[in-house]
């Protein structure tokens, strides 16, 4: 919304922290009506921004609507605002909902954060490798309904080598669901 060609897994964060909130609250975070209400709702949240938060931001005019054209806020404590929600979910989401992505919480101290101790399992967790989405131009492909099934079942079969067995019955489900028994599904082993 500042025309910032940063994109990294903290714009990641901030989704995940916005849709957090949402749960926890039961609506829309920011339900704005254009880009400047919405980026009111967001500094009421996140408290006013610093010239130094938006090192990012090159369109100047953005840089003084952040810091001359809006009222100044505080940020919010969640614990006031999320009456149902404990503490630690109060802290994590403060930390993926920061302004500035450099001081955003990352990936994995997220993963890390003491709200996810009793669910996590780190074994379970596989980083994915660059190779994961290799669907060509995802804005000019139209996969029929099977196939893209088809490749996002693989693509997760994949990055779980170990379950090898589950490769073959996804690969079977998916012969059964195109009526193709017997044919191959084009799938590479894992």
């Amino acid at each position: 919304m500042l025309s910032s060609c940063q994109y990294n897994k903290s714009v990641d964060i901030w989704s995940a922290g916005c849709i957090f909130a949402e749960m926890l609250q039961r609506k829309p975070l920011f339900p704005g009506d254009n880009y400047r209400h919405v980026l009111r709702l967001i500094t009421k949240v996140t408290g006013s921004v610093s010239e130094a938060d938006l090192w990012f931001v090159s369109n100047a005019n953005a840089k003084a609507y952040m810091l001359q054209r809006l009222p100044a806020y505080r940020k919010i404590d969640f614990r006031n605002h999320l009456s149902g929600a404990s503490a630690s979910a109060c802290e994590l989401l403060s930390k993926m909902l920061e302004f500035n992505f450099v001081n955003r919480i990352s990936v994995d101290e997220a993963l890390a954060h003491p709200y996810f101790a009793d669910i996590r399992d780190p074994t379970w967790e596989i980083e994915a490798g660059s190779d994961v989405l290799e669907w060509g131009d995802i804005d000019t492909v139209e996969p029929a309904r099977l196939a893209m099934q088809r490749i996002i079942m693989e693509d997760g079969a994949r990055l779980n080598i170990r379950n090898a067995e589950v490769l073959k019955e996804i690969q079977r489900k998916i012969q059964e669901l195109s009526g193709e028994a017997g044919t191959t599904t084009g799938m590479r082993a894992a």
